[in-house]
């Protein structure tokens, strides 16, 4: 999807350093999570799987927040979320 928006010319780049650029990527990425919750919910998986999918989502919905007045790196988020 990224790829695709700099290619259109609506993403400056992969990095999307413009803050405001940002939002409808991760709005994607936070409608892909609820429907894979929603998948999971249907397919009846473990009860420990979908647990981790909602803290995704929180994660998510909290780099969404934050994302919009600081340029936080996603990537060391996932990297802080390991123990």
């Amino acid at each position: 999807m990224i790829a695709l928006g700099v290619r259109r010319g609506a993403l400056t780049d992969k990095h999307i350093r413009i803050r405001r650029q940002r939002v409808v990527p991760m709005v994607a990425s936070l409608l892909s999570v609820v429907a894979g919750l929603a998948l999971l919910r249907v397919l009846h998986a473990p009860a420990d799987v979908g647990a981790l999918v909602v803290a995704m989502l929180v994660g998510l919905l909290s780099a969404l927040a934050v994302t919009v007045w600081w340029q936080i790196s996603l990537h060391n988020a996932v990297a802080g979320a390991r123990r």
